[in-house]
């Protein structure tokens, strides 16, 4: 199988998936696809959905395995998240006691 019918299977299944788990997802797979990793000790995954209706948040996966979403995170907030030099801190300084309960 060439490289780019595999790449193409994999992109269509990858677009199955988000459509099934997340219908309302406006983000597009491109943008789910070039998607810039998570550098931290703690954090595996950070990534901002937004809804249809506007609403949005940020799905956090840690490295134990755990994934979790925090509602109402502006995208402004993940994007200094995904600049801050310590995800772990900037969860507990400016996510944690601001968009969880």
């Amino acid at each position: 199988m060439s490289t780019f019918i595999l790449a193409h299977k994999y992109t269509m299944r990858i677009r199955e998936v988000l459509t099934e788990s997340y219908p309302t997802i406006t983000m597009t797979l491109e943008q789910f696809l070039i998607e810039e990793p998570v550098k931290s000790s703690w954090i595996a995954d950070l990534t901002y959905v937004e809804f249809d209706d506007g609403s949005g948040g940020v799905n956090m996966t840690t490295l134990g395995g755990k994934t979790y979403f925090i509602e109402n995170v502006p995208y402004e907030t993940y994007e200094r998240w995904m600049r801050a030099l310590s995800k772990g801190k900037f969860w507990w300084s400016d996510v944690k006691y601001i968009y969880t309960d």
